[in-house]
């Protein structure tokens, strides 16, 4: 009996509160987690994008596109490089020439087609390692949690700075030796000396230290923005 009257004063207790629920004239809402897209989001977008366009003209500034002559196309050029976004794995195929090179025996396949090895050069490495990034782009939307901003998983958010990171590195390894040659042949940089004259020449070297340390610095504040 006892176990009857207590069920029954629990259907009570539910069915008057469901009545409170209903008589309340008041308006009710669901309490939200989160931050509202105005003024938050908007905000940090704006901020994200006013870095990332200081960033640009920044370069844009201290590394100026030189004035050269006009194109002559019976010369051959200089300096051929892939796009910027594949400058990474033209990194890699540079690091390849550094690797052991060696020779992989075909078997049974290599009978078919007629060679009986298979050279795994530095174009190989570049082309297998190139993979390796491409593969960890796959990853995170399996490996991803519930967090959903940096602060909520540091770890995951370091080891994307990290990549980002080697990602830059490596893109301006493949780009060394362009952009030394371009510093040392650099003659459109002028300022006046203590006297007022008119000095012309290249830059000074701690331009090529604050081009590579930039990188890091910006995924700093990024990670500390998001």
């Amino acid at each position: 009996m006892g176990l009857v009257e207590n069920l029954g004063r629990v259907a009570s207790s539910y069915m008057d509160e469901k009545e409170k629920l209903q008589a309340t004239e008041g308006k009710r809402e669901r309490t939200r987690l989160g931050h509202g897209f105005w003024p938050h989001e908007v905000l940090r977008d704006i901020l994200i994008f006013a870095f990332m366009g200081a960033v640009l003209l920044y370069y844009a500034w201290i590394i100026p596109p030189p004035l050269h002559g006009a194109a002559d196309p019976y010369a051959q050029a200089g300096f051929v490089f892939p796009d910027w976004y594949v400058l990474f794995s033209y990194g890699y195929l540079r690091w390849g020439e550094y690797l052991p090179q060696f020779t992989v025996p075909t078997g049974f396949i290599g009978e078919i087609v007629g060679q009986p090895v298979f050279p795994w050069n530095a174009a190989w490495w570049g082309a297998a390692l190139t993979g390796i990034p491409i593969g960890i782009l796959i990853l995170p939307p399996f490996l991803g949690g519930r967090e959903k901003r940096p602060v909520e998983d540091p770890w995951f958010a370091a080891a994307g700075a990290v990549y980002l990171a080697h990602i830059w590195f490596i893109s301006v390894f493949s780009i060394n030796i362009f952009l030394e040659l371009y510093h040392k042949n650099r003659s459109d940089y002028c300022k006046l000396d203590s006297h007022g004259d008119l000095l012309c020449g290249v830059r000074e070297p701690w331009i090529a230290e604050a081009f590579n340390a930039l990188p890091w610095a910006m995924t700093g504040i990024l990670l500390w923005i998001c």
